[in-house]
């Protein structure tokens, strides 16, 4: 029997520390659903045994790596923000884009939770059958990941037909009575 006072967090529930790991697919590539809620993330991380198979020879491939986020330890294979406020452009462009990678995750997050409605509110079973749940769940969207069909590839049906050119606002056929519209002074339909 786990010691109940161990899954207590400090944001004052219960809780289960869950470390996923998600591809661009959407798809949950790796789930961790052990450790207690009072654990800090970088110890649950370190605890399920993906850290050693990242830093690993057999990990990821050269050049690859994994985005977390600022509870992690900073690796060869896991990229971590730079932290502080005031940063230097370079520092502050980088934190941009790390977290615009980690937001798949996200993402991922809210569509499990949002489609399994056992997920909603708090669940009132034990730490084990809670485990269970969670990665029922967490299948079941990667079997409805799979069995959707590919989104439209954006490239070759953009504006610009894949070239990557850029195309103002001016260049586009509007009707001149859209072009003079002006949003801020009209009335509000509400």
């Amino acid at each position: 029997m786990p010691n109940p006072s161990s899954y207590w967090t400090r944001k004052g529930f219960f809780a289960i520390n869950v470390q996923a790991a998600v591809g661009g697919d959407y798809k949950v590539q790796f789930l961790l659903t052990v450790t207690a809620g009072s654990c800090h993330d970088s110890t649950a991380f370190s605890a399920c045994g993906l850290a050693e198979l990242l830093d690993g020879g057999d990990g990821l491939p050269q050049g690859y790596w994994v985005a977390g986020d600022d509870a992690y330890v900073a690796s060869l294979c896991l990229l971590t923000p730079w932290p502080g406020n005031n940063l230097p452009w370079e520092k502050n462009s980088f934190n941009y884009y790390h977290s615009s990678s980690r937001t798949f995750v996200e993402q991922v997050s809210g569509q499990i939770v949002g489609r399994w409605s056992i997920l909603w509110r708090s669940i009132r079973f034990s730490v084990y059958r809670a485990s269970v749940i969670m990665r029922v769940c967490v299948r079941l969207h990667n079997f409805l990941c799979e069995r959707s069909p590919p989104p439209p590839a954006l490239l070759p049906e953009d504006g610009s037909c894949g070239t990557g050119e850029v195309i103002m606002q001016d260049q586009c056929d509007l009707d001149d009575r859209l072009r003079v519209r002006r949003r801020d002074i009209e009335p509000c339909p509400l």
